[in-house]
């Protein structure tokens, strides 16, 4: 049987319009405040559009989320040969960039 639908690896959501998200997220702890997401694979393949980068507090709330194009992603990442893999932080500074999306508002009106 042939498989009807694309395979893609990268991705983690698709919207209603066809754009593919890869979906990362970070638990900034008391001890440790860093903001660095977890290794994007292969940034130039092609995987997603948007990056959803989502902020947690020490006790798992979300404190802050963003969609994030990739174009910008690619711009502000930082290649890391030990991982095979690119490093992006998520600075105050992201959602104050042209084209970033802040959808904390949203996301928290969805959560119950």
């Amino acid at each position: 049987m042939a498989a009807s639908a694309e395979v893609r690896r990268g991705y983690d959501a698709t919207g209603s319009d066809g754009t593919w998200y890869q979906i990362k997220g970070r638990r900034i702890q008391r001890r440790n405040k860093s903001r660095q997401l977890s290794a994007i694979r292969d940034i130039n393949g092609g995987h997603f559009d948007v990056l959803t980068g989502v902020l947690f507090d020490n006790d798992f709330n979300m404190m802050k989320a963003a969609l994030i194009p990739i174009t910008f992603v690619v711009e502000q990442s930082i290649f890391a040969a030990h991982t095979n893999s690119n490093k992006f932080i998520l600075w105050d500074e992201v959602w104050k960039t042209p084209g970033v999306r802040d959808v904390t508002a949203e996301i928290t009106a969805a959560m119950p």
